[in-house]
């Protein structure tokens, strides 16, 4: 028989408002602490027996409005559910209750409500407290194919025949449910190490006992022979205030060989041979070891107890937080083993075996996907809870979506896997963007006061230039704000000015050359062109530039030409961070809309039903005082401020010639060979950075702090 859960839908339960995902035979549900993972089991037990704090409170508040308000809460969306979809396979006449038609294979749906049944309305809206709720709701009960629900063909059952359709704890469910929660103590308690293996061995132990108890007793009478000599001043201090005196029988001293042979224990140790058998007991372990050690204590307990108890039950095991104590590489070891080992153990004992794995750990989802676990992801997007499986991200896009999805899932394998537990995503270009970003949310941290980065839920995602073409995925892991930092790498051809290089030269040849200024302007130059990619979200809301080889930043921006004559000033700008506009000022362009689950970028200023994460896109503007644009990270760091300059000169980072002045050479961003000192390479100049950028007197990018402050909320 095979006999598992397929689906799972929850509505308005705990923190759970609305979510639905599919299971296999072996899965792993991650998402960041105190969100709700654990309420996808504990709803088994719950729906037997709802209780006022099982329910939603967002839901609760939204009957308690309607009922003040008498309206009626007739709704389709207005209860508490419970749905769950089994898929079974040649099942024993004990578990026909499931069929609704006579089959080898299928899937069976049950459905468990509590609504306000229209009789109780006139109560409802005399309510006097949301704690009379409860006796209002109207559990039903309902079970058939997927297809008979579509067709309104599912068969009502009696609310006492619940507990048999869901996983349970008891002795002899239809459905077993096995649960191993962290254990934060594993040398106590009932499910100590001690305890669990004594359980484990003791079937094996006992017809051992039995089979050489002659020689055992043998062993007890040495005993008692060869060490009962010790034992002579205490047996006579018993004689002689034992009470009353029986010299038939009288008070001894008995070594306890024989209890051992009634009750035998084991103790768990590593025992060094070549050291005399010395031996370190488990409990003296790393507490990593221990804990791994006490769940297959524990799950050898469970099989050992199905082979001695046949059973065809199905069996749902749920590990919850097995990384507890443990260290990345042993969390990986763990779940390749655990998979082979619950599948084995499964076949052996001839019962069919799901497994459910509850994580809050990037190193499980890492080997989740390398492992080809079933990854389901929960994400919490303004305190409602659902969750998605890792193979429905991007679904709505297509085959876009799925190119996207397999893309991303380079990056999580490359241990980007942080981004599951976030709620914002900073994504950036490459490895030099990466240690300088990092450097500069600390350094921000440190002289801002109040709104960290460092303690937001900040996760970071290297993109390159090709952000569209993972947007689909990450759509739908809905993030609160999505931060797009990225080079404008233009290529442009400007109305030149030229001048004699003078005294700046070394070489007559040098002294021949002209150089090329340019006031930027929108209708100053040419084309102003691109290959990133990134910047195609500075256009048309869903342009599909993700492909265009060459994008026009000049048309891009020239399309918002009146929205921009509105918001630029001489004093730098003013701009409405709530506005799809594109934002342009000193130093910095950038963009702000909204991101749906589905892909589609939206303008924040009508923002649509649906939730929606913000997203920016920011990179190097034009600094007029110095007329110079930079195109890459590294000039735009250098030349954002003279003070920068200065750091940098002063380190011998730049070419000696280098100057600053009020028309910066715009070939300073060809960085390798005309910015950077002849012995520092583009590579290297990120880490060469680090001390310019934790000077007190370094000045952030425009582009980059607004970016930031962005992520912590502030809007300028």
């Amino acid at each position: 028989m095979e006999l598992y859960i397929s689906k799972i839908r929850i509505h308005n339960y705990r923190s759970i408002q609305n979510t639905e995902f599919d299971l296999k035979k072996q899965n792993i549900i991650i998402g960041k602490n105190n969100i709700g993972k654990s309420n996808v089991i504990n709803a088994f037990d719950s729906f037997r027996s709802l209780k006022l704090e099982d329910i939603n409170v967002d839901f609760l508040e939204k009957l308690w409005n309607k009922s003040q308000g008498h309206q009626e809460p007739s709704d389709p969306d207005d209860c508490v559910r419970l749905e769950l979809t089994y898929h079974w396979k040649d099942l024993p006449s004990e578990y026909w209750f499931l069929l609704s038609t006579l089959a080898t294979e299928g899937d069976t749906k049950i459905v468990i409500t509590y609504r306000v049944s229209e009789s109780m309305y006139d109560s409802f809206f005399n309510m006097k407290s949301i704690q009379d709720l409860l006796d209002l709701l109207e559990e039903s009960f309902e079970v058939g194919t997927p297809e008979d629900f579509e067709n309104g063909q599912q068969q009502a059952v009696a609310k006492t025949r619940v507990p048999s359709y869901l996983p349970s704890k008891d002795n002899k469910p239809n459905f077993k449910l096995f649960r191993i929660d962290a254990m934060r103590n594993t040398t106590q308690g009932k499910h100590s190490n001690q305890n669990e293996i004594g359980q484990t061995l003791a079937p094996e132990i006992a017809p051992l006992i039995e089979k050489q108890s002659k020689t055992l007793k043998k062993i007890q009478g040495d005993v008692d022979e060869d060490m009962n000599g010790s034992l002579d001043q205490l047996q006579d201090e018993l004689h002689r205030f034992a009470y009353p005196h029986d010299e038939k029988a009288p008070l001894q001293a008995v070594w306890t060989i024989d209890e051992w042979l009634k009750n035998p224990g084991i103790r768990l140790s590593k025992v060094y041979d070549n050291l005399d058998k010395f031996e370190i007991p488990l409990q003296s372990q790393g507490l990593g070891y221990q804990n791994i050690y006490n769940i297959i204590a524990r799950l050898n307990n469970l099989f050992s107890d199905l082979k001695q108890n046949p059973s065809e039950a199905p069996v749902l095991i749920v590990i919850e937080e097995p990384e507890v104590f443990t260290h990345p590489q042993l969390q990986h070891v763990f779940i390749q083993q655990i998979q082979e080992y619950v599948e084995e153990h499964g076949q052996a004992c001839n019962i069919s075996c799901q497994l459910i794995i509850i994580s809050h750990s990037p190193e499980v989802a890492v080997s989740a996907l390398s492992l080809n676990f079933d990854l389901i992801i929960g994400r919490s997007h303004k305190e409602n809870t659902r969750f998605i499986n890792w193979n429905q991200l991007g679904a709505a896009a297509g085959e876009k979506g799925i190119e996207s999805r397999d893309k991303l899932r380079k990056l999580v394998l490359s241990y980007n896997a942080e981004l599951f537990f976030a709620d914002k995503l900073l994504c950036y270009e490459g490895d030099g963007e990466r240690l300088i970003l990092g450097s500069l949310m600390r350094n921000r941290d440190k002289f801002e006061s109040g709104h960290g980065l460092m303690s937001e839920k900040v996760a970071l995602l290297p993109v390159g230039t090709h952000f569209t073409s993972y947007r689909a995925a990450l759509a739908d892991l809905l993030f609160d704000q999505i931060l797009v930092i990225t080079d404008v790498d233009f290529h442009l051809k400007p109305s030149v000015e030229t001048e004699k290089l003078n005294s700046s030269s070394k070489s007559d040849k040098d002294k021949k050359e002209t150089t090329t200024y340019w006031k930027f302007g929108v209708d100053e130059c040419e084309t102003i062109k691109t290959t990133n990619s990134n910047l195609a979200l500075l256009g048309d809301i869903n342009a599909d530039k993700s492909r265009t080889s060459l994008i026009d930043l000049k048309v891009l921006i020239k399309r918002r030409q009146q929205t921009l004559a509105d918001l630029f000033s001489n004093d730098g700008g003013n701009w409405d961070m709530k506005s799809s506009a594109v934002e342009f000022e000193r130093g910095m362009i950038c963009r702000v809309v909204g991101l749906t689950s589905d892909d589609t970028l939206v303008d924040l200023a009508t923002p649509p039903d649906s939730e929606i994460a913000e997203l920016m896109i920011t990179t190097q503007g034009f600094i007029p005082e110095i007329n110079f644009w930079p195109r890459t990270l590294e000039s735009a760091l250098i030349f954002s401020d003279q003070k920068n300059f200065d750091l940098y000169m002063g380190k011998h980072l730049l070419q000696p010639l280098v100057e600053w002045s009020s028309r910066v050479d715009p070939r300073y961003n060809d960085v390798e060979k005309k910015l950077l000192a002849s012995t520092l390479h583009k590579a290297d100049f990120a880490t060469e950075s680090l001390d310019v950028l934790t000077d007190e007197n370094f000045s952030m990018p425009r582009y980059l702090k607004v970016g930031l402050d962005w992520l912590v909320g502030i809007h300028e």
